[in-house]
């Protein structure tokens, strides 16, 4: 009787860590998912904040110079 009850119960578990075993890769691959739409978005949300290079327009200069001045040995 006893080794019937010991069966059961290595039978039980042994279905537990496959159940745990499944769980955790469906889990492992929804992280991977999650990360992935997280790197996605964060990409496109920057090529939005991107401006093309022929718009930018550096900042006024406040020297009273209006080009910088030529260098010695030039």
């Amino acid at each position: 009787m006893v080794s019937k009850i010991s069966d059961a119960h290595f039978e039980a578990l042994k279905a537990d860590n496959k159940n745990l075993r499944k769980t955790r890769e469906e889990s492992t691959d929804l992280m991977y998912q999650l990360q992935q739409k997280i790197l996605e978005a964060l990409e496109k949300k920057e090529q939005l904040n991107l401006q093309p290079t022929s718009s930018y327009q550096p900042a006024q200069s406040k020297s009273r110079h209006k080009k910088p001045p030529l260098h010695p040995y030039q």
